[in-house]
């Protein structure tokens, strides 16, 4: 540091620490056994009334506004995280990493549906009372769905392998079954209900 004159660009500790409190509390985040989180009804209504700014066009009385809850976990050194976020499919970047906005960082043992029911047992609540979005004089309604890879579905389900014996997150097929007709959208073919695969649900049985 010394060497290379660095001591005189980069901040000392205390004021980086200083700094990171500062960022923290304009953040609201809360903090729970496993990690951080911050207020979902109050990030997903700040950010679509930056969107409504942005994009006046893409909202429509008359339309649902779709917000995709998703979990990804990833290996940090000796941590194992689970980083939940929401993204809004009908608006620009709705598909990419820049349309993600985070909801909370845990840390988790493992992916299971135990520690999927500790980390967000704060969040659901909050979810599940976010029915609508008003700005100026006009309502709009607001549908969850459940998005995330095959493994984050799975265990939001209670399924905990791929290999498992039901590992169907949209069908009700037992694994040694596959030769017969099944279906994911057909319940005379074994399709799961529409509460079963909806993000409420997910919700709901998270804290039954």
């Amino acid at each position: 540091m010394k060497e290379f004159g660095f001591q005189n660009i980069l901040p000392g500790v205390n004021k980086v620490k200083k700094q990171r409190k500062v960022v923290d509390q304009s953040m609201n985040l809360l903090e729970n056994s496993n990690g951080v989180y911050t207020n979902p009804d109050e990030k997903i209504k700040d950010i679509l009334s930056t969107l409504y700014q942005t994009y006046p066009e893409k909202f429509d009385t008359n339309k649902k506004i779709r917000i995709k809850l998703s979990g990804d976990g990833t290996n940090v050194k000796q941590m194992h995280l689970l980083n939940f976020t929401f993204a809004l499919p009908d608006f620009k970047y709705g598909q990419a990493a820049k349309g993600n906005f985070s909801l909370g960082v845990f840390e988790i043992i493992k992916e299971s549906y135990e520690e999927l029911l500790s980390c967000f047992s704060e969040l659901i609540p909050i979810l599940k009372d976010i029915k609508e979005f008003q700005i100026d004089d006009k309502i709009f309604i607001i549908e969850f769905y459940l998005a995330g890879d095959l493994k984050f579905l799975a265990t939001s389900m209670g399924i905990n392998q791929a290999n498992s014996t039901y590992a169907c997150v949209w069908c009700t097929a037992h694994i040694k079954d596959f030769c017969f007709d099944w279906s994911i959208w057909d319940p005379l073919f074994g399709a799961r209900s529409h509460e079963e695969t909806y993000c409420i649900y997910f919700c709901v049985s998270l804290t039954s």
